[in-house]
C-alpha cells in the first residue's frame, strides 16, 4: 500500500486489516512449527504434526445444523435436520478417537 491509501484508511479498514495480518502470521508461526517435525526422520514417525486449514478453505456444508444439534438438549436432537448424520459422526468420535488436553489423535 502507498503512504497516500495508508494516511485515507478509516479505524474499521485499519482494524480489519491488523486482523487479516494477524491470521496471516498466526498461520505462517503454524506452518514453520509443524514443517521441521513432518520432515523429520525420526520425529515424524513418534510426532505427527498436523496445521488444520483455516475455517474459509474447510468444506462442510451444515455449519447451521451441527450447531442447532450441539446446543440441543437430548429429547430434540432427533428431530433437527442431519440429526442422523451427525449422531454417526459424534458416535464414530467417541468410538475411535482419544481426547487429551493438548491433543486428539
Amino acid at each position: 500500500m502507498s503512504k497516500e491509501e495508508i494516511a485515507n484508511l478509516s479505524l474499521q479498514d485499519y482494524d480489519k486489516l491488523k486482523q487479516q495480518r494477524m491470521e496471516f502470521n498466526a498461520w505462517e508461526v503454524a506452518k514453520e512449527i509443524t514443517n521441521p517435525i513432518d520432515g523429520a526422520p525420526v520425529l515424524s514417525e513418534y510426532i505427527p504434526a498436523l496445521t488444520a486449514e483455516p475455517i474459509s478453505n474447510q468444506y462442510f456444508l451444515n455449519k447451521e445444523e451441527l450447531v442447532k444439534y450441539v446446543a440441543a438438549s437430548e429429547a430434540p436432537k432427533a428431530s433437527l435436520p442431519g440429526s442422523a448424520y451427525i449422531c454417526k459422526i459424534f458416535t464414530f468420535m467417541k468410538t475411535h478417537y482419544q481426547f487429551g488436553k493438548v491433543y486428539i489423535t
